[in-house]
């Protein structure tokens, strides 16, 4: 069997172990990966390739962004500083139609810049905002789904994990990455709050506005998170002016975030244990999908499928944006199925020669694919976000979740094809960088 076949094949029987439920996605991909590359290059090539990934690959200096960015999150996590980020999102925007929802929305996208993390974004404004709303009589599906939706912003507002593992798999510059996510991402929770305030503007039953406050009571609740901003800031500023490299300014962060728990007696000795032990969980997975990823790789490069992939695709007849909307497609329909880390590692090979091969931006590119990537969060069957919800909502009517976040997906088409349309919006912030 030739080595193309052999890359075809293994991709699909890699699939078809993935969608097998409890199949652990490192060990699949490290399995098909060494299989496949036995056949074509031999066992003691294919042991030779297992040595290499497991030195030079994992253990590089730029993986060392990830366990600090995840450390970040965690520490903020256990520290419960979504409460205070929630107040003073209520305080300022609680009088609007749909206050509480727009209030959640602006929540998540600024916890999601503290923390970095999908999951503890949705969970924790799902313990916060869900109960608030239904005490004053929001539908369930709006309570539920705008924080499930909102929450999904942790992935592109930095210091986003996502961002950093798409920069790392693709050799792109992870520092103007993270930058490009900035205007996007406030650019979804905008579409986000519109769409809120225009529905319930149309039907105030469906999320009622709540009492305004008074400019003191709004500033006041500001304090609470002030320090937060701040370490966001160091962080972001210290990449953006190039003082530091974006394992450093996840050094800063970390640490700056450690340093305000304990100063606010919100973190203990044991909720440090909770955020350390959380996080060598998370980072182990991360570390072991990636390992089994860049095994699979070795495959895919000796197969040289993404060389065949990109000239197949550069020679078609159909224009650049038809690729482009059939790529993002296949990611949606991917990203409803399995998990966002291992469909970046799995595919990303043989998809990013395409990407070059057309001339698109590899930045710009990486913004729309973690955009879709945040889409496959919110849809069913997989929907990381809506597990999250759930998990800590219990009595959660599936049917309305399903129900209430059709909106938020037309707003993530809407923002997609905004962003294709204007690059720049992408590309601004990064381009100014030195």
């Amino acid at each position: 069997m030739d080595p193309i076949s052999i890359g075809i094949y293994s991709f699909a029987v890699l699939l078809l172990m993935l969608l097998v439920q409890g199949m652990p996605v490192g060990f699949v991909m490290a399995l098909v990966g060494f299989v496949g590359y036995w056949m074509i290059a031999g066992f003691d090539g294919a042991l030779h390739m297992i040595g290499m990934v497991g030195w030079e690959k994992v253990t590089s200096y730029t993986f060392t962004v990830v366990p600090l960015f995840v450390l970040m999150g965690n520490l903020a996590f256990h520290c419960r500083f979504g409460q205070e980020i929630f107040d003073a999102a209520r305080a300022w925007v609680g009088h609007l139609p749909g206050g509480l929802a727009q209030g959640t929305v602006i929540a998540n996208a600024f916890f999601g810049a503290a923390t970095g993390s999908t999951v503890a974004a949705a969970a924790t404004m799902a313990k916060i905002a869900v109960p608030e709303m239904e005490k004053y009589g929001y539908q369930n599906g709006l309570a539920v789904s705008s924080v499930a939706a909102s929450g999904t912003m942790a992935s592109m507002i930095p210091p986003s994990i996502a961002m950093a593992l798409y920069g790392m798999v693709n050799e792109q510059s992870i520092a103007r990455l993270l930058m490009a996510g900035i205007l996007p991402g406030l650019l979804m929770a905008f579409s986000y709050t519109s769409q809120i305030w225009l529905r319930c503007y149309l039907n105030p039953k469906l999320g009622p506005a709540l009492p305004a406050v008074t400019w003191k009571e709004r500033l006041i609740s500001t304090k609470g998170v002030a320090w937060i901003g701040a370490i966001f800031v160091i962080v972001m500023g210290s990449i953006y002016t190039g003082i530091c490299t974006p394992t450093e300014a996840g050094a800063l962060g970390a640490s700056g975030t450690l340093i305000l728990g304990f100063a606010s007696r919100r973190l203990t000795l044991a909720t440090l244990w909770e955020a350390l032990r959380d996080t060598a969980r998370t980072v182990g997975m991360i570390f072991a999908v990636a390992a089994g990823a860049f095994i699979y790789n070795g495959l895919v490069a000796v197969s040289r499928l993404p060389d065949i992939s990109a000239e197949f695709m550069s020679s078609l007849p159909v224009p650049s944006i038809g690729i482009l909307i059939a790529i993002l497609f296949f990611y949606l329909i991917l990203g409803a199925f399995m998990d966002g880390v291992a469909m970046m590692f799995l595919t990303m090979p043989t998809i990013f020669p395409i990407v070059l091969s057309m001339g698109w931006d590899p930045i710009w590119f990486g913004v729309l694919f973690i955009h879709v990537y945040e889409m496959g969060m919110i849809t069913p069957p997989f929907g990381l976000t809506l597990f999250a919800c759930e998990a800590v909502l219990p009595n959660v009517n599936a049917r309305e979740i399903m129900i209430g976040r059709v909106p938020f997906i037309f707003s993530d088409v809407c923002v997609l094809a905004i962003l294709i349309c204007f690059p720049q919006i992408a590309l601004f912030i990064p381009g100014l960088m030195s």
